[in-house]
């Protein structure tokens, strides 16, 4: 399966408007990466486009994980997410010693400016070492850090002109001050492994955090005494990652949240580690060994520790879960996490990037694009 036709058309298919959230026949040309143009008509029997999925939640997948990948690894990899339909990939670092993130920067770093096949790489997430203790979920206790200023300049600068997109429990000693530097630097910042209350996270939202990673995992839960961080999530207007796996969150836990979230801050995830796409069997994330049995990932102690999801079965699960149709649930994993982290892409329109999956009558991919 080719991934990076700079130039080419598409006849006879249904094409999502994002606008309008609608399916229309027609046809579609770009050149050199980028959509010239959108012709209606046809009858639509060669299949249903829509844009690349976005994932920014993701330790790895096909035997690779971020935290240890190589740049060739990491090119090699970006294939592997394509095959699922991701045209924008922005691998996550799991906590690990502070010189062994900052090479798996670099690494990413690197093979982001080198032309390849496969998913493109515009952004990284830091996913540790500034997270509460009490909320580490599959962090190891010893490689949790407290936030420092220091150490946030040092990343967002090996990071640039990448976005940095960061996790972190901004409710430690030091949150405010964290978070105003971090957002002069032009972070996007994400409250998770948190042990922030309702009144607090709703605070923290309001000094500019934007989004909670991994809704309802490792975070103060909704009670109806006690709202807590996920209550503050609801009722605020952040994005949410939501993993819809059906093992993370219940399923009718995602219909919950859908039909009480604004749509339009839904972020569909994977949160995938490095067996996602590979047999049952001992993996590791972030040095942590985790066994998949079944398709879930635990560790040792029965820990969750990432999914083995892909983000085209993401996409069809929320459309199961919720019994919304497809084209309700498509800005979930394109214009949504676009948006959330700044990003042009997402949408399909003239002089947009020519990133599209195309699915067949089954809803299976049937070929992809990215520019």
């Amino acid at each position: 399966m080719k991934f990076n036709e700079a130039s080419g058309k598409l006849e006879n298919i249904r094409i999502y408007n994002s606008k309008n959230r609608t399916f229309t026949n027609g046809s579609i040309v770009w050149e050199e990466g980028i959509i010239t143009q959108i012709i209606p008509g046809g009858d639509g029997n060669e299949g249903t486009l829509i844009p690349g999925y976005i994932d920014v939640h993701t330790h790895g997948r096909a035997g690779i994980d971020f935290d240890s990948a190589t740049c060739a690894e990491v090119l090699e990899v970006c294939k592997a997410y394509a095959a699922c339909g991701v045209t924008s990939l922005v691998p996550t670092i799991a906590s690990a010693p502070l010189e062994q993130m900052m090479q798996a920067v670099r690494e990413i770093k690197k093979a982001a400016a080198t032309p390849h096949e496969g998913a493109d790489i515009p952004a990284i997430h830091l996913e540790g070492r500034w997270l509460n203790l009490k909320k580490r979920g599959a962090h190891a206790p010893n490689l949790i850090a407290p936030l420092s200023i220091e150490e946030l300049e040092a990343f967002v600068a090996e990071i640039y002109p990448l976005v940095p997109y960061i996790t972190l429990a901004a409710e430690m000693d030091g949150g405010d001050e964290f978070v105003k530097r971090a957002l002069e630097l032009g972070a996007v910042l994400s409250l998770g492994h948190t042990e922030a209350d309702y009144d607090e996270a709703l605070r923290l939202f309001n000094l500019g955090i934007s989004s909670v990673t991994h809704l309802y995992n490792a975070m103060t839960g909704l009670h109806h005494r006690d709202p807590g961080c996920v209550g503050a999530a609801l009722f605020s207007d952040v994005y949410t990652e939501l993993i819809c796996d059906g093992f993370h969150i219940h399923p009718r836990m995602i219909k919950f949240t859908v039909d009480n979230k604004d749509r339009d801050r839904v972020v569909l995830i994977t949160d995938s580690m490095m067996g996602a796409g590979c047999p049952d069997g001992d993996y590791f994330i972030a040095g942590l060994p985790v066994h998949v049995v079944g398709g879930h990932a635990v560790g040792e102690d029965g820990t969750i520790c990432g999914s083995t999801l892909d983000m085209h079965t993401s996409l069809m699960n929320v459309s199961d879960f919720t019994g919304l149709p497809l084209e309700a649930c498509v800005p979930f994993v394109t214009e949504n996490p676009a948006r959330l982290l700044g990003l042009d892409r997402g949408s399909l329109h003239v002089g947009a990037r020519a990133d599209f999956v195309l699915l067949d009558d089954a809803k299976k991919i049937k070929q992809i694009n990215i520019a």
